[in-house]
């Protein structure tokens, strides 16, 4: 059977299990690991995901459930496919700012996109985020990559990101007609460095008591700032030694694109207002693509 017709028959079988019972599936379909998922959605507690890769059974193993977050998919995909996984399109792809990765990769090179994949990777695993040059040539589509892919891929959901900056309502309103998306805040590191996620990084070092030494410390950079104080990107690298004097930080990355990206990032959580915040400002995407 093809994938789509395994996905058609999981929930015959999930129908057909009578109450107090499990069904128990080993597979490599594709089509029925997305229909689980699936079933998880519909019916919290219902479907539980166990990776058995990568083990040593010749000594006694523990399997816990795992989220079918981004890495759990490209495992599956590896496995059912080898070398065709990379093949394998999202379903959304959104294009942001940042330099691309070249042969020459500029120190700037897909952070933004790297950002957003490790916050967004586990509630939107079918959602690939890159990066593609200036705000000027997103909005433009100056190096052709959303007609490519519109071309390429049919049913692809593509979204142009770029940053507030300076940019009015008004202006942010046209972009959006023109299927282009605005954040609501002037960057991303307004986002990184807002204070709820400070907060996450105290607590995540037991240095809750070190909050407001923090915090107060963010105000005092902002407050020195001689143009727009709602801009962090000059400032980041102050904020990023903030962070590692006042909370004692190690290995939290060597510069501030690492610690954005690896440590900040995967803070920004569901439960959070700044996620929701950024999650509205992308996925709400009422405007033609």
């Amino acid at each position: 059977m093809n994938a789509k017709v395994q996905a058609k028959l999981l929930p015959v079988l999930y129908g057909l299990i009578p109450e107090n019972c499990q069904l128990m599936l080993a597979t490599h379909s594709i089509g029925m690991i997305r229909q689980a998922r699936d079933i998880k959605e519909r019916d919290t507690g219902s479907v539980a995901f166990l990776n058995f890769g990568e083990r040593n059974f010749d000594i006694p193993e523990v399997i816990e459930p795992e989220v079918p977050d981004r890495a759990f998919w490209q495992e599956a995909l590896h496995v059912a496919l080898n070398d065709l996984a990379a093949l394998v399109a999202p379903s959304c792809v959104v294009i942001c700012e940042g330099e691309p990765l070249t042969d020459q990769p500029a120190r700037n090179h897909s952070l933004d996109a790297d950002c957003y994949n490790q916050i967004f990777g586990n509630q939107f695993p079918d959602t690939r985020f890159v990066s593609m040059g200036s705000a000027l040539q997103i909005v433009g589509d100056q190096r052709g990559l959303a007609e490519a892919l519109r071309l390429l891929i049919s049913g692809l959901k593509i979204v142009r990101l770029i940053d507030r900056d300076d940019r009015t309502g008004r202006q942010a309103d046209d972009l959006a007609a023109k299927g282009v998306r605005v954040l609501s805040r002037r960057n991303l590191e307004s986002y990184l460095f807002d204070d709820e996620v400070l907060q996450a990084l105290a607590v995540s070092e037991r240095r809750e008591d070190k909050v407001q030494d923090l915090l107060a410390k963010k105000q005092r950079i902002r407050d020195a700032k001689p143009d727009a104080r709602d801009d962090l990107k000059p400032v980041r690298g102050k904020l990023y030694n903030a962070c590692k004097t006042i909370l004692g930080l190690t290995q939290c990355g060597e510069n501030t694109n690492a610690f954005m990206r690896d440590t900040l990032a995967p803070l920004i959580q569901p439960e959070m207002k700044v996620y929701d915040e950024l999650k509205r400002d992308i996925f709400d995407f009422k405007s033609g693509t």
